[in-house]
């Protein structure tokens, strides 16, 4: 019954506000579930919307159980890529010293460690 009204919902409130649903690209996720293999179909004018274990939301990854450890590791391992890319530059041009790598550092490794924070 809850996902009738939900459709129903959904359907009404792009009705009236002149919005269309693409059913290509929504997905459905439910948090916590206790049920994990009992997912509740929906559907949005007779098409099915597709049930995913997690999305990636401006690129990162929204997880089904709240537990964000992978995407800290994402972010971890982006930010020492970006790292490494910055020693290299800077040990091929033989111009950076410790004061440019603290302000190239803050201008471009903190940035992609953060990314993503207020998540």
């Amino acid at each position: 019954m809850m996902l009738i009204t939900f459709t129903w919902v959904l359907e009404e409130f792009c009705h009236s506000s002149g919005l269309a649903v693409n059913v290509e690209k929504t997905k459905m996720m439910a948090m916590q579930t206790n049920q994990p293999h009992h997912y509740p179909m929906l559907t949005y004018r007779g098409e099915h919307i597709q049930f995913v274990q997690s999305f990636k939301y401006l690129g990162i990854d929204v997880p089904t159980t709240n537990k964000w450890s992978a995407c800290f590791d994402s972010r971890l391992q982006a930010g020492w890529k970006s790292y490494y890319l910055l020693e290299n530059q800077c040990n091929q041009s033989d111009t950076c010293g410790w004061k440019v790598k603290l302000m190239l550092f803050n201008a471009m490794i903190t940035q992609v460690l953060l990314y993503g924070v207020e998540v």
